[in-house]
Formats: C-alpha cells, structure tokens, sequence
C-alpha cells in the first residue's frame, strides 16, 4: 500500500459511487467495506477499469460470456463528458453470403453447409435467402472484427487441407529488389573500406519540421529524418568510450516532400559516412569515397567547393556531382554540430543518394 499513500494528495481521483453516494472502490488501491466478500456473500460487484476504452468493453464483453445470466442489463456512467448510455451490445450482426466465401476460398457452399461450418465456430445463423446468412458474433469472440475473419474461421472449419489447390492466375518470379542488392554491395565495399555499419531510428527530434509526426508519443520521434547524418553523430556520441578514430556509415531511407506522390512524400535511398577522431581533415573522408566510386565503376564525378555551414565548416566543405548532376556533400563536421552532441573530437563525413548513382551506373 506504501506507494499508493500519496494517491489521496490529488484534487481529483478515480472513485465508484453507487444511487446513495456510498463508496463501491477506489482503483486501482481498494475496494469499499461495503463491497468485500465473506463466506455470505451471494452477489459479487466487479468493476473493470482501465485508460483505454475499447481494451475496457473488451474486458468487461469476455467476464460477460463466462458469467452470462438471464438478468443481463445495461446502465447509465456517468463520466466527465456527462451522461453516456453504455450499450455492450450482447451480439452484433454481420452478413455473409455464399458467393462472397466462393470468391475468397474457391469452394462452393450451399447454405446450409455454411451454416454448420459457422455454428462448430461458435456463431449463432440464421437464413435470410438461399445465398445469404445472418451470423450473430457471440461476446467471448472478440477477435471477430471484419467480414474476412469470419471466411478465415469458414476455412478452419472447413480444413485448410480439404480445399483444392490450384495454380494462380498471375505467373510471377519473385527475386530481390535491385536497389536493395545494390545496397548491399555498397554495404561490403564501405566494410571492406575499415567502416563499421550502424542502424539508426527513421523518426528523430524536430529539425526542420518538414515532415511531422502526427499523435507522437515521444519529443524524441517528432519528425521522420530527411537526412542520416544526425543518427550518425547521435551514435558517436553515444559511444565516446569505444576506441578512436571512430569509423561508422549507414546505409538507409530517408524522406523527402514530392508533390508528384499521392502522399506528397517519397523516400530515397542514401549512404552517409562520419569519420571522428584527434584530427580531421576533408581527404580523411574523401579517400574512401573515391574508392568507393571506383568500386562502382564510376569515374565522372568531382568535387565542387560549397559552403553549408549548418553541417561544415566554413571552406571545408564540396558539393558532389557525378556527370554534373549533385548526388551528395562531403566537409569536416562543424564545431557547432559537435558540440551540441558533446562529442570532444573533430571529424569529416559525407552524404550521397545511392539511388542517383545505382541509375548512373545503370547507363554506363
């Protein structure tokens, strides 16, 4: 009881009264004097509560079948909103019809035989037509959400291995995504390179709020990233103990705003490199990612000097293009950027859109 003792110290606190304003319980600490069990007692008052309503009637639906009498009723709760009529709907009422179980299972029904294959599963039928069902879904069937779980439950019933296989009318070969095999070979070479690979969250803290999270639990998850460097440098500093210099990419999804997409966003693959240790300098970073581009076969690339002061330093920094077009930046981190995370070294890194480069070795 000790740490319930503060729970009174509130203005406001979870209490049962009944129509004479006596106490029945106060959760989640005790129940009343007047509604304890002795060796007497013939009625038994149960309350389920809870901070999800739904997970509540859920509860309250499945202690209803196990204990279900003939004197079953509803009340009126009165919450904070006001009077609520509180309807736990002993059964509710789907329709089925057999062409519908026809066209998802491939096997041909009549009424009746529905109607069996239905009541093994605890369902109450009744016949509508010679092609429709009323199915009454009983309260300990909570599971039942959806016209499809009740055909899933026909097919139980049924047997799966009772049902004739037969081959699909779409002929398809499943294989890798290319992207993805690209991906992967990216991943071997930067490992070959002496990196070390990281997974990082997609959902990070508010930056540029571009693109936000709507009903998110955590400051922490505000915003879906538009870039992998910060999971990056999150990582080293999270890891100041290990060993330096400190040699980490990633590989991985980003989101960005498309007004061509329905969603009006898209995602791209990219590949960010940090290098951090007693000293930095831009050809520390810059080594790998030529070899790397060699690695690719790709020769037409080159650097071209761009300030971007808000991830390097000032004069320290290039924009990457490959036949022209920029496909990446690569600097030496900013102090400010290292300092935020309380990283006490310096480093380089780079940025670069995997996809533009898969695409460009595609035309070579």
């Amino acid at each position: 009881m000790l740490k319930y003792l503060s729970y009174t110290d509130k203005d406001n606190y979870t209490v049962f009264i009944d129509s004479k304003d006596d106490i029945l319980s106060v959760p989640p600490v005790i129940n009343s004097d007047l509604t304890k069990i002795t060796l007497d007692t013939k009625n038994v008052f149960v309350e389920v509560t809870g901070i999800n309503q739904h997970k509540v009637n859920v509860c309250l639906k499945m202690l209803l079948s196990a204990f279900k009498s003939n004197d079953m009723y509803e009340v009126i709760i009165l919450n904070e909103d006001g009077k609520m009529e509180e309807n736990f709907d002993e059964d509710y009422i789907i329709e089925i019809s057999c062409q519908e179980v026809y066209n998802e299972l491939n096997i041909n029904l009549n009424i009746n035989e529905l109607s069996k294959l239905l009541i093994r599963m605890m369902y109450k039928t009744e016949i509508i037509s010679e092609n429709k069902l009323k199915i009454k879904i009983p309260l300990v069937r909570q599971d039942v959400i959806h016209k499809c779980d009740i055909i899933e439950d026909i097919a139980i019933s049924y047997g799966y291995n009772n049902i004739k296989k037969v081959l699909p009318d779409v002929n398809t070969i499943g294989k890798e995504n290319n992207l993805n095999k690209y991906s992967d070979k990216i991943r071997l070479e930067m490992t070959i390179l002496g990196f070390i690979e990281v997974y990082t969250l997609i959902l990070t803290s508010k930056t540029d709020g571009k693109i936000l999270v709507d009903n998110y639990k955590s400051s922490e998850c505000e915003e879906v990233r538009s870039s992998l460097i910060g999971g990056l440098i999150k990582s080293v500093s999270s890891n100041l103990h290990c060993k330096i210099p400190i040699k980490i990419f990633e590989v991985g999804d980003v989101v960005y705003l498309d007004e061509n997409n329905d969603i009006g966003a898209s995602n791209k693959r990219k590949l960010a490199c940090l290098c951090v240790g007693n000293k930095s300098h831009l050809e520390d970073i810059q080594g790998p990612l030529t070899l790397l581009f060699n690695k690719c076969g790709i020769k037409d690339f080159s650097f071209e000097l761009k300030d971007d002061t808000t991830k390097y330093l000032k004069n320290q920094s290039a924009i990457i293009k490959i036949r022209g077009e920029i496909c990446g930046s690569i600097g030496v981190c900013s102090g400010y950027l290292l300092n935020k995370y309380k990283i006490p070294y310096s480093g380089s890194m780079f940025e670069i859109d995997i996809e533009k480069i898969f695409e460009f070795q595609n035309k070579i």
